[in-house]
Formats: structure tokens, sequence, C-alpha cells
């Protein structure tokens, strides 16, 4: 047997996978730097395309942070079913004081500059509770709700075989996101129009988190074949080039951008899970090689994602002003 078909180790440490979550990071801020500016681009098919064929390539990126959540935990306790009070310590002290300062943070500086905001949000302590300070905010409110349901999940996964389990939460995910699609139902269609209203509800992302739960078993099986070195990049691509001809189709039909590129779409499942797949395929392979300087780098990136996620909005907005600036 030659060495890239043997099995690998049952645990390799996170840190191995750390570089991938500065990789992520990359792609969210991409996502909302393109939202600044891709807006005339809608004027034209060609600019359509161009804006999807760019957005649609970092669309893997919340669903992987998901899916690495729950990938982590399931590592980190095994067959374990840990207590509510276990997760809500070991997680929240390190998910909570970041996220309380950075709240504070974002508030007052929409206090001093209204206009990156609109208005001061209401209620500060009631967005702070609901992760709504700034857009990308709910992120924190999402994983919240994920972490106190992995006690249960947990509890359900010795339980219930994977395969199971992974086809209920798979066939939820999807007949969700194909209700957010329909015109049934006005009322929750005018609750859920808005993308980040759909965004911050752990329904409307569980398939990540439990594949991640579930995904030691499956990589350790890919490690023993050989068709992934070629096939997890060719799926990605022929999933990625689906997702980017939707969403152009969308907009060609005057669906807003916003919509039609959103994480949400039952297209976005398969791209997301595929590529995320992937990336945890080769770092795995690459866990015991020698690092490129590159992937030393986004290691520190990785290591300081969180915090630099919840203040990069803030920091984009700083470099707009300055450029208007410069520009008149």
């Amino acid at each position: 047997m030659t060495a890239a078909l043997k099995k690998p180790p049952v645990h390799i440490g996170a840190s191995a996978y750390v570089w991938l979550r500065g990789l992520a990071l990359i792609a969210v801020i991409g996502i909302h730097v393109l939202s600044s500016w891709q807006w005339p681009l809608f004027t034209s098919s060609a600019g359509q395309l161009t804006a999807a064929l760019i957005d649609q390539s970092f669309r893997w990126s919340v669903p992987f942070y998901i899916l690495i959540s729950g990938f982590g935990l399931s590592q980190k306790y095994g067959d374990k079913v840990p207590g509510m009070f276990e997760v809500l310590w070991t997680q929240f002290r390190k998910l909570l004081p970041a996220y309380l300062i950075a709240s504070a943070g974002l508030y007052l500086a929409f206090l001093l500059v209204p206009s990156w905001h609109g208005f001061p949000p209401p209620n500060f302590l009631w967005q702070v509770l609901q992760g709504g300070v700034d857009y990308h905010t709910y992120f924190v409110w999402l994983v919240a709700q994920l972490y106190l349901l992995f006690p249960v999940l947990a509890w359900i996964k010795k339980r219930v075989p994977a395969w199971l389990m992974l086809l209920i939460v798979l066939v939820w995910q999807i007949g969700w996101y194909a209700w957010l699609d329909t015109p049934l139902n006005s009322n929750l269609r005018w609750q859920f129009a808005s993308d980040q209203q759909q965004y911050r509800w752990w329904f409307s992302w569980i398939w990540y988190f439990v594949l991640g739960m579930q995904l030691g078993p499956i990589l350790e099986w890919l490690e023993t074949k050989v068709w992934p070195k070629f096939g997890l990049p060719i799926l990605s691509l022929l999933s990625y080039g689906l997702i980017v001809w939707l969403a152009f189709t969308a907009m060609q039909q005057r669906t807003d951008p916003l919509i039609a590129m959103r994480f949400t779409r039952v297209p976005v499942i398969l791209f997301a899970s595929i590529f995320s797949t992937y990336l945890l395929w080769l770092a795995r392979r690459w866990a015991n090689i020698s690092r490129p300087f590159w992937l030393r780098e986004m290691d520190i990136l990785g290591a300081w994602s969180y915090p630099l996620y919840l203040w990069h909005t803030l920091a984009l907005r700083v470099l707009v002003l300055i450029s208007q600036v410069i520009l008149k």
C-alpha cells in the first residue's frame, strides 16, 4: 500500500486547520468588500456575470465556519455527550468577551458617524443579545444557538446512524431553502425576505453543523480512496459553476442581487459542502508536511480570525471614508 493510501491517525490536532479559518475570513471580507462597489456592475449582463463569478467564489465561507465549529466540537468531545453547562462555560467564555467589546465599539462608532448605520441601533442591550448591532454580528448569535444545541445533537448522534442523521438534516435544509424561494405563506416570506433574517437562525445552517459533527469518519474514509485527489476539486468546480449560473440567471430575471447570491439557496448546499470537505481533506494531508511560508502566515490570520471578523466592517467603513475624502 502506498503512503497516500495509508489510513491517517484518528485525530489530527486542531492546529492543522487554523489556516483554513484565515482563508475563510478572507472570503467573508471579500463578500463585504464587493457589496460596497459591485452595484454599478448590475447595469449590464456582463457586469452581473462578473459579480456572480466573484461573489459566488466566496460563498463557502460562512458554511465552512459553521461546519468547522461542529467538527471542532466533535473532535473535542468524541463520543461523550457534554452537559449544557460544560459547553456554555468552555465555548461562551471564548466567544462573549470579544463580542461584547466589539459591539460596544461598533455602537459608539455609529453614534459618532451616523451615516455608517443610518441611525443608532435601537435598544443597544437587546441588539447585543440578538447579534443585531451590525450586519455581520448575527454570526455570534447564530453560533451561540448551535453551541446550545450541541449536547442534544451529540446525544442523538450516539443513538442514530450517521447516514440517517445526515439525511434528516439535509432534507430539512433543502426543504427550508426551497420554501424561502416559493411565493407561499406571504407572512413568513415577509419575515424572512431579508438575507440577514434568513442567516440569524440555527435552522438555516443545521446541515453544515451536523455534517461537521460527522465529518471525522468521512475524512478518514476519503483518505483510503484515490479518487478524492481529482474528484473533489472537479466536483467543487462543477458545483461552483452551477451556483454562478443560477445567480446570474436570477439577476437577469430582476431578482434582488442580495437574494440571488445569498447563502440560503439549495445549490449552495452542494458547493459549500463539497468545497469545505475538500479543504479539510487537504488540511489533513498537509498536516505532517513542511508548511510553505504562505501557509504559516495564513495560520496567524486564522488564529486572529474571530476578532478580525468582529472588527472588519468598521475597518471597511473607515477605508471607504478615507477614499471618499481623497477622491474629492
